[in-house]
């Protein structure tokens, strides 16, 4: 799927900063800019702390003070710059022009509540529909998502369904009010692979044609299989960004390298097992002591001079850039 000439959603220059009880602050994300088109799926990846689910929380409005705050930027849904919303406005966005898969079901949805009354309070809050024409939605939707035996899950309790089941439930409650843009975070999270194969699959089956997608991911396999393009984050920069088809043949951070590098390739399992399974060197540096410069630099084995400064965006063709010193010095 091709983005439009004018995105749907368009993020530039977004830095949001968090509150550390001890008065310190740290920078989650750092002037994040990025784009999804319309009809298109965005793949965001990178590893645990490189501010992929605050990313997504701050599209959503979800980061507020006095705790977490954006500092700078723009996040525009068409022609709306939805940090410029007030709470009421953003509430009545939410469901309708962004739905958004959790990471957790279970903690995200109400254990005292029904799945069918939860999905159900989403069409009543934004469609004004009556109790009894939300309930008859909210079946037809379990119904798409292919659960087994909807009319029971309908009045069954969270706790009482798997993981699957719960996850299609969360998916049932993003979609239910075709909202524009979609944001699915790590939407197969502790879920075994054959799970995970049917929830992508549903994702692609009933999601509306035109409305766009941001899948948050640390499997290169799920980009690969999910997404248009992709934007690697790392210490709550973008430092690479391109098709998924580009960043996958021929990626040019040594970020990206390594991470590629780690996939599994079935045809060495007798060497993984041996215990020589690749991996990035060194571990993500803390937000509260971030190195000077380029933020991978420490577990670079490429690092030059020059990696104590901050690399600028480097453009390498149409769409398609990387942060990174040595792709400056080889243009």
């Amino acid at each position: 799927m091709a983005a439009a000439e004018s995105p749907m959603l368009e993020v530039h220059g977004l830095t949001v900063t968090f509150d550390l009880q001890e008065g310190d602050r740290i920078t989650v994300l750092n002037e994040v800019s990025l784009t999804v088109g319309f009809g298109e799926t965005l793949g965001v990846i990178g590893e645990s702390g490189c501010g992929k689910s605050t990313l997504a929380l701050a599209i959503m409005r979800l980061v507020k003070p006095p705790t977490g705050r954006i500092q700078s930027g723009t996040i525009r849904l068409g022609d709306e710059d939805l940090v410029m919303l007030n709470e009421a406005q953003m509430r009545q966005r939410r469901g309708v022009d962004l739905g958004m898969i959790f990471q957790e079901p279970l903690t995200s949805l109400n254990p005292v509540y029904t799945v069918g009354e939860q999905i159900a309070e989403v069409l009543r809050r934004h469609k004004g529909l009556t109790r009894a024409e939300a309930s008859a939605r909210a079946l037809d939707m379990l119904r798409q998502l292919k659960l087994p035996d909807p009319e029971d899950k309908l009045h069954a309790f969270p706790h009482e369904l798997s993981g699957g089941m719960r996850q299609r439930v969360m998916i049932a409650m993003a979609l239910i009010c075709s909202p524009k843009l979609l944001i699915a975070d790590e939407p197969t999270t502790a879920l075994d692979v054959t799970v995970q194969a049917q929830i992508f699959d549903l994702l692609k089956e009933i999601r509306p044609a035109s409305s766009a997608m941001i899948l948050i991911t640390h499997d290169f396999g799920a980009v690969a299989e999910m997404a248009d393009r992709v934007v690697v984050m790392y210490a709550g920069h973008c430092i690479e960004r391109g098709t998924v088809r580009e960043v996958v043949t021929s990626p040019a951070h040594p970020y990206t390298q390594g991470l590629l590098a780690c996939v599994p390739d079935i045809t060495n399992a007798g060497t993984y097992a041996r215990g020589t399974l690749p991996e990035v060197a060194g571990t993500v540096p803390s937000l509260t002591n971030l190195p000077e410069g380029c933020p991978f630099s420490p577990r670079c084995d490429r690092a030059i001079e020059k990696c104590t400064t901050m690399p600028p965006d480097v453009p390498l063709g149409a769409g398609r850039s990387v942060k990174c010193w040595l792709a400056e010095v080889n243009r």
